[in-house]
């Protein structure tokens, strides 16, 4: 039996050179951006199971810590450079739907957030009328920037060719 030689790649001779190859190696590993699915140390998460299938995973969400907090501007700042540049290789994103539920209409329940007449939400002038505290503003605001900020990233995965899954 004969033993197979192997012989190391040679490093690029330049900044460039090196530049090109950290890409390459990037495209043999796609790059999946996670937002919005639980704790990151889960071994039964979409991410574990996106990461036995070959590809390595950037998870972001607040149960991970105010890192992951993506209300936070420069939170989301760092994300969205990330993909502006192309590192990512795919999007999940499974954002707050508490407020956009229909089913808050079913009374007893929880307090109607939205309408059709206010699709993003009964505004504070109308708060009071409709039963709604500042913590249901609250978090109205915080689910309508999650939602956007969603949709942003998936608008930019788009104008670059690659998907993405909003759940």
């Amino acid at each position: 039996m004969q033993s197979a030689s192997v012989t190391p790649a040679r490093p690029p001779a330049t900044r460039k050179g090196q530049k090109r190859a950290q890409q390459r190696t990037a495209l043999l590993v796609p790059l999946v951006l996670v937002l919005f699915v639980g704790p990151a140390d889960r071994p039964d998460s979409l991410a574990a199971a996106i990461r036995a299938r070959g590809a390595s995973t950037e998870e972001c969400d607040i149960t991970s810590g105010p890192a992951c907090d993506l209300t936070d501007d420069v939170v989301w700042g760092r994300i969205r450079q990330i993909a502006c540049e192309g590192h990512y290789a795919a999007l999940f994103a499974s954002p707050n739907c508490a407020t956009f539920c229909a089913a808050r209409s079913n009374q007893p329940g929880p307090p109607v957030l939205r309408t059709l007449v206010h699709p993003y939400g009964i505004p504070a002038s109308k708060a009071r009328e409709n039963g709604l505290g500042k913590a249901h503003l609250e978090q109205i605001r915080k689910d309508n920037l999650m939602a956007e900020r969603t949709a942003e990233l998936a608008g930019i995965l788009q104008r670059q060719g690659l998907p993405f899954i909003i759940e």
